[in-house]
């Protein structure tokens, strides 16, 4: 599991490695599915024939201009979520409408299902890599905003996630005590409870970089 404590280059903190932002995040695609383009709304929506919704920040400008165009859903921990043209090659990273269809889930979701389902550690670990992926999403939002904000915006930015690592660290303590009490299902709560937490905080963060770096 990530250390997820803020550093970032030009900010301090003594318990986290300076090197957490970069070595942490491996750019191998985790997550692949073919989406087929259906139109794009201002500001930077597409929407799929499938009804789902990507956000990517800035206006569409024709990249993906023609109906039934087949697109690449991707995701790793570096890049996070991406839409590639079949055709061209061009892609824009997005975040999606609806946390249910958010690649990290869906991975969760195969990983609950595959061979590791029928035991209470191999349940606890498929969340716990859920916890990594949405934590790797934090660092790449918080990157953005560093690198995009004004210094006042970033510095609120800034206390805010610390301020819920804080918290996380407080809830994590009482889910422990909850899981050392509750047997074999509450370690499974738990460790459900952890990632849950974490994707909140994660789209939270998402939500940020779309509002405030989206280009008229």
């Amino acid at each position: 599991m990530l250390l997820l404590l803020l550093w970032l280059p030009g900010c301090t903190n003594s318990r986290v490695p300076k090197d957490l932002m970069s070595a942490q995040l491996s750019r191998d695609v985790l997550f692949s599915k073919e989406v087929l383009y259906k139109s794009a709304h201002d500001p930077g929506y597409i929407v799929s024939m499938d009804g789902d919704t990507f956000c990517h920040h800035y206006r569409n400008g024709g990249l993906f201009a023609e109906e039934g165009a087949v697109l690449r859903l991707t995701y790793s921990d570096a890049e996070g979520t991406r839409l590639t043209s079949a055709g061209s090659g061009a892609w824009v990273p997005v975040t999606m409408s609806g946390s249910e269809n958010h690649p990290i889930n869906q991975l969760c979701e195969a990983c609950l299902s595959g061979p590791y389902s029928g035991s209470t550690a191999g349940i606890a670990g498929c969340y716990s890599d859920a916890v990594d992926r949405w934590e790797a999403t934090m660092i790449r939002s918080l990157i953005i905003l560093r690198d995009t904000q004004a210094p006042e915006t970033w510095n609120a930015v800034k206390d805010m996630h610390e301020a819920w690592l804080t918290y996380k660290e407080s809830r994590y303590a009482a889910g422990r005590v909850l899981s050392e009490s509750g047997g074999t299902v509450g370690a499974i709560e738990g460790a459900a409870r952890a990632a849950a937490a974490c994707e909140h905080h994660a789209l939270f963060l998402e939500s940020l970089v779309e509002q405030l770096t989206i280009v008229d």
